[in-house]
């Protein structure tokens, strides 16, 4: 994943409820990558990606936290992203 991808996510069962609310307030059509940290000020110095949802919601999530269903392999290097196919129907 990349800065400017579009990507599907779900909390991870250690995610806080505020990951899990923003992810099922704000994911249903999915996220745009604006940015990509290793420390986030605003999360407490966790790893974090800023995220654009489809509804103009902006904020940022820890990538610990999250579980990504479509982006590259290079994030998953970066932080705890797991890489996962899409489903196809």
């Amino acid at each position: 994943m990349e800065i400017g991808n579009q990507i599907f996510i779900a909390p991870r069962p250690n995610a806080r409820q505020r990951t899990k609310n923003r992810i099922r307030e704000h994911g249903a059509g999915g996220f745009k990558v604006r940015d990509i940290v290793e420390h986030c000020d605003c999360l407490n110095g966790a790893p974090g990606v800023l995220l654009v949802a489809s509804d103009g919601w902006l904020g940022w999530l820890r990538t610990e936290e999250i579980h990504c269903y479509q982006c590259s392999f290079e994030l998953a290097s970066l932080a705890t992203f797991t890489v996962a196919p899409l489903k196809k129907e």
